[in-house]
């Protein structure tokens, strides 16, 4: 993450602030005393090229993840889905932290559109700052089919991130250039699409439109979260296994 830009975006301080501009001097002091500069994807470039002029000593190197430890699961025979009561049931999944940087309340007022419906369960499993936020959410509405539960083990990485059908990942609209949500990374080597809530002109954004993996829809857009989330549950798995192929061939082949 790139600061003080996040703290100033989520706005705990003001951008003129003494502490900001002491910062940003010594970032700026350290760009152009660097040999070279790594990035995570060109969005966080630009920000950085507009600090100083880092010419020809800046690079972007997304974070892929390490494919040989993640391998996709089939959902019938995942162990993941037996333990949790997931068989026969079209999973959505948000998997990793929750940040204040990301809403998650526009994702969950759309989830609550199908709260009726037990043949669908919405998974959170993570945590971090905004975990509160979301436990609260759930206490208040009650919703019968989105849950909650912890990190998980390492060793059932691979199980809980196959166990769904769909993986979900918010952006907040501020926050292109300043963070890179890398939860992306872990869907597609699991070979799932993803939907992401979140602005269209973003790293994730590009990633899901290049390779046709996935859904896009803007926070504000509640209705038309609702009827994409719709469209996910009316797909056939042969259409959802196609995107999960593209995306988990993408991470090979960028490696």
């Amino acid at each position: 993450d790139i600061n003080p830009d996040q703290i100033v975006a989520l706005g705990h301080v003001r951008p003129n602030a003494w502490s900001v501009r002491l910062f940003e001097a010594l970032n700026r002091r350290v760009l152009r005393m660097a040999v070279k500069v790594v990035t995570l994807d060109k969005f966080m470039a630009q920000r950085l090229q507009a600090k100083t002029d880092l010419g020809d000593r800046l690079e972007v190197i997304p974070p892929w993840p390490l494919v040989d430890q993640l391998h996709p699961e089939a959902c019938l025979d995942n162990p993941f889905r037996w333990e949790h009561g997931l068989v026969g049931k079209r999973v959505l999944m948000y998997s990793g932290n929750l940040s204040l940087a990301h809403p998650i309340e526009p994702m969950f007022r759309a989830m609550l559109s199908f709260a009726h419906r037990p043949d669908v369960a919405f998974l959170f499993v993570g945590g971090g700052a905004a975990k509160q936020q979301l436990l609260e959410l759930i206490e208040r509405h009650r919703p019968e089919n989105i849950r909650y539960l912890p990190y998980q083990p390492l060793e059932k990485l691979q199980f809980s991130l196959s166990a769904a059908d769909v993986h979900l990942v918010t952006m907040g609209d501020p926050m292109v250039g300043i963070v890179h949500p890398c939860k992306i990374y872990g869907a597609m080597a699991c070979a799932r699409p993803v939907l992401l809530f979140g602005p269209r002109n973003s790293h994730l954004g590009e990633l899901i439109e290049r390779y046709q993996i996935g859904w896009q829809v803007d926070h504000a857009d509640t209705a038309g979260a609702v009827g994409v989330i719709q469209q996910i549950l009316d797909a056939d798995q042969q259409t959802l296994a196609e995107m999960g192929r593209r995306a988990r061939a993408a991470i090979q082949s960028s490696l």
